[in-house]
């Protein structure tokens, strides 16, 4: 991670390598494998464990980045908002996780946290 960004310059870095990382992997961005995991609930609940265990270390690698303890209040919010807006998008393109957009729409969520949120724009 390059040095010197802000907090939400690291997670614009982060979406952008991890999903890089996805589209590139045909068997994580094969749409069948995440329909099945959204439908047969022991896959529900390993995703759901996983997904937790993934805001941890990344709340984990933030703090550390940051020089902050990882159970401070305030980054644990920010955390929990961005790891929130980031599921909505992901989920709200599930034929085509990664398909037009797709990117964009992720980055365009941090910087609508980043400017607190405006709504109807």
């Amino acid at each position: 991670m390059p040095p010197g960004l802000s907090r939400f310059g690291i997670i614009r870095e982060l979406v952008t390598q991890l999903y890089r990382i996805a589209v590139e992997d045909e068997w994580i961005s094969d749409p069948r494998r995440r329909a099945l995991i959204r439908r047969e609930p022991v896959l529900i609940a390993a995703h759901a464990a996983a997904t937790e265990r993934a805001i941890i270390e990344a709340r984990e690698f933030i703090a550390a980045y940051l020089g902050v303890n990882p159970d401070d209040f305030g980054l644990r919010v920010f955390i929990g908002a961005v790891g929130g807006a980031m599921s909505t998008i992901a989920q709200g393109d599930a034929e085509n996780p990664h398909g037009d957009g797709g990117l964009d729409e992720l980055l365009r969520a941090v910087d609508l946290l980043e400017c607190g949120l405006p709504v109807g724009s």
